[in-house]
């Protein structure tokens, strides 16, 4: 869908991505950039980053990269609330339609073009607070108690697989498959999760 926007901002992002940020996509009928960048400090490595320009405006959004099933809505809420209130630049925003969660910093540009160190101030506010409170938001995301979080790779990865298993959580999937499978495993952390559901139907059985 098309949308108004202005050519210059989306020229100075465009200049500031081939300078810092290597590989993205450019939807030009909205104005839109999106890309994935390292987030080692995440239990994700890696997190979507989306910058839509505006015609006054730059929002950067860093994404949530498992959307938010209705029944887990309100433990997510808690989080933001309760853990993330003290956010001085940028909020967090869920879309009770989509699931989809993000860190949002937008950009003033009235009047301005932003110089480089404004871009990388509030890409890097969006990237780093989503980075940090990532375990928390995962746990209520898959239901589980938000508590101080015993990260480790193995244990967040049989998180993921437990959601996988029960929500059809899209394409994000094969972008965190990638991810994990680049990162080496940790010692095995014991967890609650419920048992894979056995296979009912016996292979070979016409």
């Amino acid at each position: 869908m098309e949308r108004e926007y202005s050519m210059e901002l989306a020229e100075c992002v465009r200049e500031f991505l081939d300078e810092h940020e290597g590989t993205y996509s450019y939807d030009e009928d909205a104005g839109l950039f999106q890309m994935l960048i390292p987030a080692p400090a995440s239990v994700f490595n890696r997190l979507p980053l989306y910058l839509l320009t505006g015609e006054r405006d730059i929002l950067i959004a860093v994404e949530f990269p498992i959307r938010i099933c209705p029944e887990n809505f309100a433990e997510v809420r808690e989080v933001i609330v309760d853990r993330c209130f003290n956010q001085k630049w940028g909020s967090f925003r869920m879309d009770p339609d989509s699931g989809i969660l993000s860190y949002n910093v937008m950009v003033d540009c009235i009047d301005r073009i932003p110089n480089d160190e404004v871009l990388e101030t509030a890409i890097g506010c969006a990237h780093t607070t989503m980075s940090e409170f990532s375990g928390m938001l995962l746990r209520a995301a898959v239901g589980l108690p938000v508590e101080e979080p015993k990260e480790g790779v193995t244990f967040l990865k049989k998180m993921m697989e437990h959601w996988k298993r029960e929500q059809d959580a899209g394409s994000c999937w094969k972008q965190m498959e990638d991810a994990w499978n680049a990162q080496p495993d940790s010692d095995d952390i014991d967890t609650d999760l419920p048992a894979e559901p056995a296979d009912d139907e016996t292979e070979g059985d016409q």
